[in-house]
């Protein structure tokens, strides 16, 4: 509980704000850092509604063309519901950038193990063993995507899980500690609406996590980029920068502004 000294909140550094709506918003859009599968940078990347029982086996859903508050039109690209969970190799969190404050807490797996960079051997690192050795396997926060509505749902299992959160608690007790938590909590869940450009982007943005081995797909089928690219709207340069620029909101724009630049000797 907020507070209280002897309580863990097992959350990202950055606590999530719930957010309603995710508006198209014109603002320049920085560098990327993330490596494409096969080379080349794209911008950095885990929801989705919560689906009526049985609803994620209705089949395909249509996309609109338009934002979920205004429908006018269909495409004949079909799209089902589905959900990512943060994955990473190294039990780190994940920033998403088409979502503000958007931190996935990662799948907990303490006995994850990495390749050696000297010897190839498959080892635990040391701090790894040393901090999570003695807790329990711990699901990913998990972002759901609805696109017929245009939504997303992050939410966080450990939220509701009582058993986990006290063997979690049991596990830290057990372990030399400056001090002995009472109690953890989970991440409160975060939703939202997206514009065909946001929700084109985001989904791009979990298939590049997926293909990366940073995320996993929990349910549904994930597209694949060949049908990411056919759906409406636009791909955005870089959706997470913050940062105010002369740089084009769109992706399809950038190559007309850096011939722009090199034409009057821009750097």
């Amino acid at each position: 509980m907020v507070g209280s000294k002897n309580v863990v909140p097992l959350v990202p550094l950055r606590r999530m704000l719930p957010r309603k709506e995710v508006t198209p918003r014109r603002r320049a859009f920085g560098a990327s850092t993330l490596q494409r599968p096969g080379g080349g940078n794209f911008p950095p990347p885990l929801s989705g509604c919560f689906l009526n029982k049985g609803e994620c086996n209705q089949g395909v859903l249509k996309m609109s063309t338009d934002t979920l508050e205004a429908p006018t039109q269909e495409t004949d690209v079909t799209i089902g519901p589905f959900a990512v969970e943060a994955d990473h190799p190294r039990n780190m969190d994940l920033m998403l950038q088409n979502i503000p404050n958007a931190r996935l807490k990662s799948r907990l797996i303490p006995s994850r193990t990495i390749k050696d960079t000297v010897s190839g051997d498959d080892m635990t690192p040391k701090d790894q063993s040393r901090h999570l050795g003695v807790l329990p396997e711990i699901p990913g926060m998990r972002i759901h995507v609805n696109p017929i509505k245009s939504q997303y749902r992050i939410i966080d299992p450990l939220e509701n899980d009582e058993d986990l959160q006290a063997r979690v608690v049991r596990a830290m007790r057990s372990d030399e500690r400056a001090w002995q938590p009472k109690e953890v909590k989970g991440v409160k869940q975060q939703e939202g609406n997206l514009d065909v450009d946001h929700l084109k982007t985001l989904c791009r943005e979990l298939r590049w996590l997926v293909d990366n081995g940073q995320a996993r797909v929990a349910m549904g089928v994930l597209p694949e980029l060949e049908t990411i690219a056919s759906m409406p709207g636009e791909f955005l340069l870089n959706p997470g920068s913050r940062v105010h620029n002369s740089q084009p909101q769109h992706e399809k724009d950038f190559p007309a502004w850096v011939a722009r630049l090199d034409s009057v000797g821009g750097n």
